[in-house]
């Protein structure tokens, strides 16, 4: 069984922040920052697909969507970033959230598909050594499972 979801948060040129949620629409719109979250469940294991920046703009938006379904259950989550360009304190703020959280409740978390700048920012900072991270979201799924 497959449900994708997909919330939307982007600021425009004016610092505004607005959202949407929708089900598998995607829009290019013309903004300063910009993070299109997709969800996918695979058996039992719920993989989080990342689009765009997590800075401190959409971090909210990676947040509520992440720690939402965290505390509704999902204790084996996948967050693949092999579309995410930039990531911010902020975003590893929530990143960090989340898997203390999964860990926590006996569960697994596995990042996956990191872009050459998203996995400079995880070393440089530490986290490499925090997270089980796999090449593919295959692998991933695999081993949250």
């Amino acid at each position: 069984m497959c449900a994708r979801w997909r919330r939307t948060s982007t600021t425009n040129g004016w610092g505004r922040r607005t959202s949407s949620s929708s089900n598998c629409l995607s829009r290019k719109a013309d903004h300063v920052s910009d993070l299109t979250v997709e969800l996918e469940t695979l058996d039992d294991v719920v993989v989080f697909i990342c689009n765009g920046r997590v800075d401190s703009n959409t971090a909210k938006t990676l947040q509520s969507t992440v720690i939402g379904r965290i505390q509704e259950g999902a204790d084996h989550v996948v967050m693949d970033l092999a579309n995410t360009n930039y990531i911010s304190s902020a975003g590893l703020r929530v990143i960090l959230m989340a898997g203390k959280q999964i860990k926590s409740a006996g569960g697994r978390f596995v990042l996956c598909g990191m872009q050459p700048s998203v996995r400079d920012v995880f070393e440089v900072t530490g986290f490499l050594r925090l997270f089980e991270i796999c090449h593919s979201r295959e692998e991933a799924v695999s081993a949250a499972q």
